[in-house]
């Protein structure tokens, strides 16, 4: 993109000025009590980006039962009766669609690092692990949330479920229960299937018992959405190439979930990635991907140690009896990855310390400190892992939508500054593409791979879930030392037409809800059924 592009972008979002950029507290006050789905409000004079990736304009947004239904310019005949909210120079868009978080949905109900950055529906049940289908459908089916939940259905929660556990030896009548079970879950709303192939259940699952699991999604057109068996920049091919196996075995779509390459470095090789899933579509597969905009992952601890250190295995046998050999392995793995220095605990005893600091302070070298005091099971990392080209290159990406693998519990920013952070380096002209390109990575293209027809876009019928925010301060605070800092900058986020966040809190309302896949209300179902 060039910087005329740029500059362009820049100008239709803050054309008229920093000292208009915001609205009156008192139209956001009127604004929360009018805005229940039987109340109306009208936004005035922002700067529209629709979702569509289509050129923001200048214009007004009247919502009236929790739905848009008027867009463009909207006159006081169509707008009477609602509260009106000045919002000049602010931008006004489709709340933004995250496909993959973590969090208790009961727990942390308000999820109010998502609200705060313009999120309005949040996916859960993320690499393999998941609430559990459709036993606990009505908990859910009677929740209020602060945004909206899409839920998928976890592998290593089916296999508990259907009794297999961690076996690797699964028979014929394992696998005609772990079917049913994705059945059911289908049936109960679940959005699609997640994979968590590096974790322990995905480890002990066959080519044969995935596609098994995935080929019910290929009838609702529901799709797989995998952590892939490795990450690491040796095994990416075969680990990208092993997902698409199961999609082309199965025939449903397949989703990579926070793509990334631990160790592969340069734009080159992050083209050499993208160009893998290009050709799986050039052959008529439906391939999609998310990525948070950061270079540090973060997950257990285990996934330093080798596979016979981990369950079903036991670690006290294996610290016992192959001590010099898990050490050895401890040592490589962890040097491999950029050092001790490039992991930093994220939660336990030690939370905040870098392997590297705490094997000085207990003066004992790294791999002892792991085996002995951090075993699997102990704490989590966040790892500084991954290069900041390659990572730029798969979020300038068209098919790669951002999604913040975060959530309230985790002690990663990424929960609580993705989608800050996208907006901000689209803005700055850093993103390699427009805010229109942002809010269309953000909103309509994970809205369209989840299927939520009323969701991503602003458009005249489309549920009334948005984010108004101030181009000129709208960033990310949260970092690796405060990882739980809200963003700044949006001034209000509505969800289902209701006002659920206000610049620096959510207040008490609960307007997101389960949106169940079996609701065609809100799913578009796939051609012929």
């Amino acid at each position: 993109m060039s910087e005329r592009e740029r500059s362009s972008s820049r100008s239709r979002v803050a054309r008229v000025g920093a000292l208009l950029a915001c609205a009156s507290l008192a139209s956001f006050a009127a604004a929360q009590e009018a805005a229940s789905p039987a109340r109306a409000f009208c936004i005035r004079g922002a700067t529209l980006v629709d979702g569509s990736g289509s050129p923001a304009r200048r214009g007004d947004l009247l919502v009236r039962e929790g739905r848009i239904v008027a867009l463009g310019e909207v006159d006081d005949v169509a707008a009477r009766g609602a509260e009106s909210i000045e919002a000049e120079g602010l931008v006004l868009a489709p709340g933004f669609v995250d496909v993959h978080a973590h969090g208790d949905a009961f727990e942390h109900a308000r999820f109010e690092g998502f609200l705060a950055q313009g999120v309005t529906t949040i996916a859960l049940g993320l690499d393999g692990g998941s609430p559990r289908l459709p036993e606990e459908a009505e908990r859910y089916a009677a929740g209020e949330f602060g945004p909206n939940l899409v839920l998928f259905a976890g592998h290593a929660t089916l296999r508990t479920t259907a009794g297999c556990g961690l076996r690797s030896d699964l028979g014929a009548e394992d696998l005609a229960r772990l079917s049913a079970a994705v059945e059911a879950a289908l049936a109960a709303g679940a959005v699609g299937l997640s994979l968590g192939l590096e974790y322990d259940a995905g480890r002990a699952s066959s080519m044969d018992e995935l596609v098994t699991c995935a080929k019910p999604l290929a009838a609702r057109d529901a799709f797989v959405a995998c952590h892939l068996r490795s990450e690491d920049d040796a095994a990416i091919a075969s680990a990208l190439q092993e997902l698409l196996s199961i999609g082309r075995a199965s025939g449903a779509r397949v989703h990579v979930s926070h793509l990334k390459v631990v160790l592969g470095r340069g734009e080159e090789r992050a083209t050499e990635v993208l160009a893998l899933l290009d050709a799986a579509r050039a052959q008529g597969q439906r391939v999609s991907a998310d990525l948070y905009p950061y270079t540090a992952s973060y997950t257990g601890i285990d996934l330093l140690f080798p596979a016979w250190a981990r369950p079903p295995h036991s670690y006290g046998a294996a610290l016992h009896e192959r001590r010099a050999e898990l050490l050895a392995h401890l040592k490589e793995r962890v040097n491999a990855r950029n050092g001790p220095a490039a992991t930093l605990l994220g939660s336990g005893k030690w939370k905040g310390k870098t392997l590297e600091e705490l094997a000085r302070e207990l003066e004992r070298p790294f791999e002892e400190v792991l085996a002995e005091d951090l075993p699997p099971g102990s704490a989590s990392a966040a790892y500084f892992v991954m290069d900041e080209r390659a990572m730029r290159r798969f979020l300038r990406d068209p098919e790669v939508m951002i999604a913040s693998d975060g959530g309230p519990s985790l002690a990663h920013p990424r929960g609580y500054g993705s989608q800050a952070r996208v907006l901000r380096l689209a803005l700055d002209g850093e993103a390699g593409f427009t805010l229109e390109e942002a809010v269309r990575k953000l909103a309509s293209l994970p809205a369209a791979t989840l299927r939520l027809r009323e969701r991503g876009v602003l458009r005249v019928g489309a549920r009334a879930d948005l984010v108004l925010f101030d181009p000129q301060r709208v960033r990310d605070r949260a970092s690796f030392e405060e990882p739980r800092r809200l963003a700044e900058g949006v001034r209000a986020t509505w969800v289902n037409g209701v006002l659920a966040y206000e610049e620096g809190h959510a207040n008490d309302a609960r307007a997101g809800c389960w949106l169940r896949a079996t609701d065609a209300l809100e799913f578009s179902l796939p051609a012929g059924r």
